[in-house]
């Protein structure tokens, strides 16, 4: 009788294709090939079985995998079998993991434990090689790389409380400033932020976004909520801590890092940081000529109002920094060279007005940030230049560029072409060295 003619469901399986000897892989450790006339693997999972007294049901614990272990009786033949023996001892011998090939479970990365040889005077041009071998795994370490991702909120979060100290100590308690200085702000703030908006992909909706935080913000400064205290309108703390809180919440706005970013350096670049600022506010209610204390108080509550400002966008783009998604070494200096920037220029500003707190706090944040840089920098690639011959798909591209055409996507989301299945003949584009 057939297997054919055997009604299993494997009889098909059975009966039709190749003889299944015939896909078999010959066996081999370390490029050394022999005959296997037996392959035997173990493996399973560590349990630790708890029973207790007193209770019907035990408790049994999964450790982890257990290792591979292999055993195999070896053998080979033939007018050079010598030859090949001693090639297999060799390999058996030789310190270090080998890849051994079982012809019948695959390939394994083993240590050898113990082998033998076998050989007898009635079995001419044959010798039996005996080995068992466990698995090599990986020797892993606990990670002691630091968190510079906390390490980089945390010290946002201390140069944030470090300026805004140093904005008190330079304050003057003029009565009025800070009722006079809020419509002022919030009206050069409403056109910087109108401004930016226009710029965005979608400007209606962008600038919808940012009216709405300058909203909240003249809500809660000026008094129109029922539950805040008018009070604190002449509170130069209050006012320094809502006036950081809103250009925090403006980094939280929707949309990319990169264009977050983009928004609070040209919001950076449109506050004055001049003394010279004009006292519309309050030559309007004045009644007779302005104590010239008063007009130097200002312009110092006014100098030390645009630090603040400044300050906390600075610090906030090197939040945003943490968000930005790396892929090659130039993107990580093209980011180190934009923030950093406007951190440079605040620490130096810091450092010539004596703000001693917020000189040392800028300078640990700027330091925290590089040190996140690096670490999420290790391993990326360099780009390269590379100007395509001919029109030439992304897939084709990958595949050329790196023997696989699986970073046809990738390709595709930082060259940005027109379409995917054509790139110009002789327009260059960068892409990943490796």
């Amino acid at each position: 009788m057939s297997f054919a003619a055997i009604d299993t469901p494997t009889a098909g399986l059975l009966a039709a294709g190749p003889n299944w000897r015939d896909r078999l892989e010959r066996a081999s450790f370390k490029g050394v090939p022999f005959y296997a006339s037996s392959e035997s693997w173990t493996f399973g999972r560590r349990l630790e079985v708890n029973e207790y007294p007193g209770r019907e049901l035990p408790w049994t614990e999964d450790n982890g995998r257990r290792a591979d272990r292999i055993q195999v009786a070896a053998f080979v033949v033939g007018e050079d079998y010598d030859t090949q023996r001693d090639a297999l001892i060799r390999a058996l011998r030789e310190p270090g993991a080998g890849e051994l090939i079982l012809s019948r479970f695959g390939a394994f990365v083993v240590e050898i434990d113990k082998a033998s040889v076998r050989e007898l005077i009635t079995e001419g041009r044959y010798c039996a090689v005996q080995f068992s071998a466990v698995e090599k795994g990986q020797n892993l370490e606990p990670s002691l790389r630091d968190d510079t991702r906390q390490s980089l909120l945390s010290r946002a979060s201390a140069a944030l409380d470090a300026t805004l100290a140093d904005f008190l100590v330079r304050f003057s308690e003029a009565k009025g400033y800070v009722a006079a200085q809020v419509p002022a702000r919030l009206t050069q703030l409403a056109g910087d932020l109108v401004e930016i908006g226009i710029g965005a992909s979608s400007a209606g909706e962008k600038s919808a976004e940012l009216r709405l935080a300058v909203d909240r913000y003249e809500t809660r400064l000026a008094g129109n909520d029922p539950a805040v205290n008018l009070d604190y309108l002449d509170d130069p703390a209050q006012f320094g801590a809502e006036l950081q809180d809103l250009y925090r919440g403006l980094g939280k706005l929707a949309g990319s890092p990169v264009e977050r970013n983009r928004n609070l350096k040209a919001l950076r670049n449109h506050d004055s940081s001049t003394p010279e600022a004009p006292l519309a506010p309050y030559l309007e209610i004045a009644r007779g000529p302005l104590d010239p204390q008063f007009i130097a108080d200002d312009r110092a509550n006014h100098v030390a109002t645009a630090n603040l400002a400044r300050q906390a966008i600075a610090i906030v783009r090197a939040q945003t920094a943490l968000e930005y998604p790396l892929s090659s070494i130039e993107e990580i200096a093209r980011i180190r060279a934009e923030v950093l920037e406007a951190l440079d220029d605040e620490i130096e500003i810091a450092g010539s007005q004596q703000n001693d707190a917020s000189f040392a706090a800028l300078r640990d944040l700027r330091a925290a940030l590089l040190r996140d840089l690096e670490q999420r920098g290790e391993g990326l690639p360099h780009l390269v230049q590379f100007t395509p011959p001919r029109e030439i798909s992304t897939h084709l591209l990958s595949q050329r560029l790196y023997a696989t055409g699986a970073r046809a996507d990738e390709l595709a989301t930082r060259i940005r072409p027109e379409h995917p299945a054509f790139l110009a003949a002789g327009v260059p584009i960068w892409v990943p060295n490796e």
